[in-house]
């Protein structure tokens, strides 16, 4: 069982839910989460599209996973407590006024190789990460600009589906990259 029921059911530590469309989820009483809840972050989501559902994926590792058009109420919409291996987050959204942390609530652990872009607050501004900071962060496309390795913060020239790069997009054959990563 993967899914959060009202029962409260998570993915297990050292459990996986792979390949995988999660989307309209909504969170119950209890449990805010509609998207994935993962008991730790032992616990991994792989090839997974996590779309539309009141607050995307709270715990866990994401691996190869596009999180987009997510919301909630106040910070979260998109991961909270949760690390991002290859990952695009992108088009959540927070609905509470003066709320400014979308995407990366209570700072996720780490982000590897990554696109976080385009996620808004309820004033539509850009909210990708809070004051807080987004954890460790290297290789990866995010704005404002965090400290670690290899990050840059320019638009990544996603195309209308949110999902693929248009040519020209300063994340595809960066040469800064460790060998073995990819931008998508």
């Amino acid at each position: 069982k993967a899914f959060c029921y009202a029962a409260g059911e998570q993915v297990a530590d050292g459990a996986a839910l792979v390949g995988l469309t999660l989307r309209g989820g909504a969170g119950v009483f209890g449990n805010p989460v509609g998207g994935v809840w993962c008991n730790s972050t032992n616990a991994r989501v792989a090839n997974c599209i996590i779309e539309a559902c009141y607050n995307g994926a709270t715990s866990g590792t994401l691996v190869n996973c596009l999180v987009r058009d997510n919301f909630a109420q106040s910070s979260g919409a998109a991961t909270a407590f949760s690390s991002l291996i290859n990952c695009t987050v992108t088009g959540n959204r927070v609905l509470s006024p003066g709320v400014s942390s979308v995407c990366l609530a209570w700072t996720t652990n780490t982000i590897f190789n990554s696109i976080i872009w385009g996620n808004k607050n309820s004033a539509n501004a850009d909210a990708n990460y809070g004051t807080g900071g987004p954890g460790t962060v290297s290789y990866s496309c995010i704005r404002p600009l965090p400290t670690g390795t290899n990050n840059i913060s320019l638009d990544p020239l996603l195309a209308a589906d949110g999902t693929h790069l248009l040519a020209g997009s300063p994340c595809t054959g960066w040469s800064m990259r460790p060998a073995r990563s990819r931008w998508y």
